[in-house]
C-alpha cells in the first residue's frame, strides 16, 4: 500500500514538474523571441533570464532522465543510463554554444570574461562526453541500422505519392518565392548588380548585343523582367528570384533518386536555407546556377543505366539526355566569365563514377580501358581550360595563397546555415563520409551512386575554394561559396533522412513528432532570417559578405543640387538612377575610374563627384576636405549615405 502511495504522488509529481518544464521552454522561447523581434523587456535582462532558465533546467532535465531511467526494464538499465546521459550532454552542448556565441560580444565585463575562458575546456569535455554515452548507449543500434540500412524505397510508395509530391512541389515554390520577394527591393544593389542592370537597360535601350559575363542567363532574363514589368530594382531582382526558385524542380528529381524522402527534405532545405534565399536577391550568376547544377547532375546520372542495351539502344534511349548535358557544357565553355564553368567538376566526377561502375559491374577490360582514356582526357582537358596546368608550368605551383573562407562558412557560422549550432557540420561532413565508403566498396545502387556524386561534388567544389581559385587576380570572396552549399544540402537531407530512419528502428514511432520538432528547432536559424528580412543597406551583408552601399540619401540631394552646366564623375549613382526613375536628367555622366578626378575638375568648370569606398577615393588625388584645384574650389561634403561626395566651381562662381 505505500508503495501505491509512493507511486500515486510520484505520479503527480511527474506531472506537475513536466508542466513547469513545459511552462518553462514556452516562456523562454516567447522571451527570445520577443527580444529579438520586438523590443528588450524593461526591468530584467537577457543574463537574468539565462540563470534563472539554467538553474530550474538543469534540475528538470535529471528529473526527467530520472523518471525515465527507473520506469525502464531492469535489464536494460544499464543502456538507458548511457543514452539519458548521453541526450543530457547533448543539451548541454548546446546550451553551451548557444550562451558562448550569446556572451561573445560581451566580454568586457570582467565576470563574463572569467566565464568565457572556460568555454573551450566545457566544449571539448561535453564533445567527447557525448561521443563516448553515444557509442556505449547507441552502438549496438548503429550497427544494426548501418547493415540494414538502405535508401532504397518499395516502388509502389513512389507511385501512390505523385499527387503528395505534386502538391509539396507546388507549395514549396510558392513558399520559397514569397519568402524571396519579403524586403526584395528595400536594400541597395552590391556593386557587381550594376553591370548586369546597365547591360539589360542598354539592350532595352536598342544598344547592340556585346558579350558580357552571364548575359544570356542573367542580364537577358533582367532585360524580359523590364520589358515586361517596367525598370525597377524590384524588377531587376526578380527573375533571379524566380529562376532560382526554378531550381527545386531537378533538385527534387535528382534528390528523388536517392529517395523520395530526401527529395522533399532536400526542397525543404532549399527554400529556407538563409544562404540560399540571401544569394538570390542579387542580380548575379550566383542565384542562377543551381538550375544549371541540378539539372546537368539530373541528366548524367541517368546515363549510368546501361544495363541491357547495346550501343545504339543505348545512343537512342538517351539521346536527349546527352543533348541537354552537353548543351550546358558547351556553354559553361563559352561563358567563359561566368561561374557556371565550375559546373566542369561535375562531369569529371561523372566520369569517375562510370569507371567505378564499370569495376563493380566486371565490364569487358576493352569498355574498361576506353573508359579510363576518356576519363583522363576529360582530366586533362579541365587542368588545361580551368588554367591550373598553365599556372603550374608559368610559376611551378598550383596553389597560390590558401583560402579557408568558404570551409568557415560550412562549419563555424551561425549565419549562413540553417542552423545555429555549427558543430551540426561535422556531424553531416562524417556521416556523409560513411555513405561515401560504403558507396564505393558496396555493390552498386544507383541511390549510392546519386549521393555519391553530389558529394563529391560538394567536397571537390570546397576543394577548388579552399586552394584554387584564389590568386593575384581573384581575391577571397564569401559568395564563392554558395556553389558548394547548393550540394551541400542535399547531403545534408540524406543524413537527416539516416537520422529519423535509425530513430524510428530504435524508438518506433511514438517519439517521431518529439525528433521532427527538434531537429526543426536545430535548422532554424530566427538570427538570420531576421537579419534578411530587415536588412536595409549599408555596412556588410552578414551573409553574402557584400557591401551594399546606401546610396539613396547621396541621389537624392544630385538629383535636388544637379543643374544642366554640371558634370557628374561617379562610379554607381549613373547605375543608381537608371532603375530609380532617372531623376538625374541628361546631366553629362564620366566614369569615376576612366580618368584622374583632378583632370576632370581642370576640364570642366562646374560639378560632382560622388563615388563609394569601392572605388578606392583615397588612392587618387582626391583629398577628403575642401581644397582648391586649378583655380576652382573643391567642396568635400562628406559622406553622404556612405557615398563620398565633391562639388567644385570656379572661385568666382562661388563669390
Amino acid at each position: 500500500m505505500p508503495q501505491n502511495k509512493f507511486s500515486q504522488l510520484l505520479l503527480k509529481c511527474r506531472l506537475l514538474i513536466y508542466v513547469t518544464l513545459i511552462l518553462l521552454i514556452v516562456g523562454f522561447v516567447g522571451f527570445q523571441l520577443y527580444d529579438s523581434f520586438v523590443s528588450p523587456l524593461p526591468y530584467i535582462s537577457p543574463s537574468q533570464v539565462h540563470l534563472a532558465v539554467l538553474f530550474l533546467a538543469e534540475p528538470l532535465l535529471c528529473y526527467f532522465s530520472y523518471d525515465i531511467y527507473s520506469r525502464s526494464q531492469s535489464e536494460k538499465r544499464n543502456k538507458v543510463a548511457w543514452q539519458l546521459s548521453f541526450a543530457t550532454l547533448l543539451l548541454n552542448l548546446i546550451a553551451v554554444y548557444l550562451l558562448a556565441n550569446f556572451y561573445k560580444s560581451r566580454t568586457q565585463y570582467p565576470l563574463v570574461a572569467t566565464l568565457y575562458a572556460f568555454v573551450p575546456a566545457l566544449k571539448i569535455g561535453f564533445i567527447f562526453g557525448t561521443l563516448f554515452c553515444f557509442l556505449k548507449g547507441f552502438g549496438d543500434d548503429v550497427i544494426s541500422v548501418w547493415n540494414s540500412f538502405s535508401f532504397s524505397e518499395d516502388n509502389e510508395m513512389v507511385r501512390n505519392g505523385k499527387w503528395i509530391t505534386i502538391i509539396v512541389l507546388a507549395a514549396a515554390f510558392v513558399l520559397g518565392i514569397g519568402l524571396r520577394l519579403i524586403n526584395l527591393a528595400n536594400y541597395p544593389p552590391y556593386i557587381d548588380e550594376y553591370s548586369h542592370i546597365h547591360a539589360a537597360i542598354d539592350f532595352l535601350r536598342g544598344a547592340p548585343l556585346t558579350y558580357e559575363r552571364a548575359f544570356l542567363t542573367v542580364s537577358f532574363p533582367v532585360y524580359l523582367s523590364y520589358r515586361l514589368l517596367g525598370i525597377s530594382l524590384w524588377t531587376s531582382r526578380f527573375p533571379m528570384v524566380l529562376i532560382n526558385m526554378l531550381a527545386i524542380f531537378p533538385l527534387y528529381f535528382l534528390s528523388r533518386k536517392i529517395n523520395r524522402w530526401v527529395g522533399y527534405v532536400s526542397v525543404l532545405l532549399y527554400v529556407l536555407s538563409p544562404w540560399t534565399i540571401a544569394v538570390s536577391r542579387t542580380v548575379r550568376d550566383y542565384a542562377i546556377v543551381p538550375l544549371f547544377f541540378y539539372l546537368a547532375a539530373l541528366l548524367l546520372i541517368d546515363l549510368l543505366d546501361w544495363e541491357g542495351l547495346n550501343l545504339k539502344q543505348y545512343l537512342n534511349r538517351n539521346k536527349f539526355r546527352i543533348g541537354g548535358a552537353l548543351l550546358i557544357l558547351i556553354y559553361a565553355m563559352i561563358d567563359v566569365l561566368s561561374i557556371l564553368r565550375i559546373i566542369m567538376l561535375v562531369y569529371v566526377i561523372f566520369g569517375a563514377l562510370v569507371i567505378l561502375k564499370i569495376w563493380k559491374t566486371r565490364q569487358s577490360q576493352w569498355l574498361r580501358v576506353t573508359a579510363i582514356c576518356i576519363c583522363a582526357v576529360g582530366i586533362i582537358f579541365t587542368a588545361l581550360y580551368s588554367g591550373l596546368l598553365r599556372r603550374f608550368l608559368a610559376d611551378g605551383a598550383l596553389v597560390y595563397q590558401k583560402d579557408l573562407t568558404s570551409w568557415y562558412s560550412l562549419v563555424s557560422n551561425n549565419v549562413r546555415q540553417w542552423y545555429f549550432f555549427s558543430g551540426i557540420s561535422y556531424l553531416i561532413i562524417v556521416i556523409g563520409g560513411f555513405f561515401v565508403l560504403r558507396s564505393i566498396f558496396s555493390r552498386y545502387r544507383k541511390s549510392d551512386f546519386v549521393f555519391l556524386i553530389c558529394y563529391a561534388a560538394c567536397a571537390a567544389t570546397l576543394c577548388y575554394l579552399v586552394f584554387f581559385l584564389v590568386n593575384p587576380n581573384i581575391p577571397t570572396r564569401v559568395r564563392y561559396g554558395i556553389l558548394m552549399e547548393y550540394w551541400y544540402l542535399i547531403v545534408v537531407a540524406a543524413v537527416l533522412y539516416a537520422g529519423f530512419y535509425a530513430f524510428q528502428r530504435k524508438f518506433g514511432n511514438r517519439y517521431l513528432v518529439i525528433s521532427i520538432i527538434m531537429v526543426a528547432a536545430l535548422f532554424f536559424n530566427y538570427q538570420s532570417y531576421s537579419t534578411i528580412f530587415t536588412y536595409q543597406g549599408g555596412g556588410v551583408f552578414p551573409l553574402t559578405g557584400e557591401h551594399h552601399y546606401i546610396v539613396e540619401p547621396a541621389y537624392d540631394y544630385l538629383a535636388g543640387h544637379l543643374t544642366k552646366n554640371d558634370v557628374l564623375m561617379t562610379d554607381i549613382m549613373a547605375y543608381y538612377d537608371m532603375i530609380s526613375g532617372h531623376r538625374l536628367g541628361n546631366v553629362k555622366v564620366i566614369d569615376f575610374s576612366s580618368d584622374d578626378p583632378l583632370n576632370v575638375i581642370k576640364e570642366y568648370p562646374q560639378g560632382y563627384i560622388a563615388v563609394t569606398a569601392a572605388s578606392h577615393p583615397e588612392r587618387t588625388n582626391l583629398q577628403l576636405a575642401d581644397f582648391v584645384c586649378a583655380g576652382k574650389q573643391v567642396h568635400y561634403l562628406g559622406l553622404v549615405g556612405e557615398v563620398n561626395v565633391w562639388q567644385w566651381k570656379t572661385v568666382s562662381s562661388l563669390q
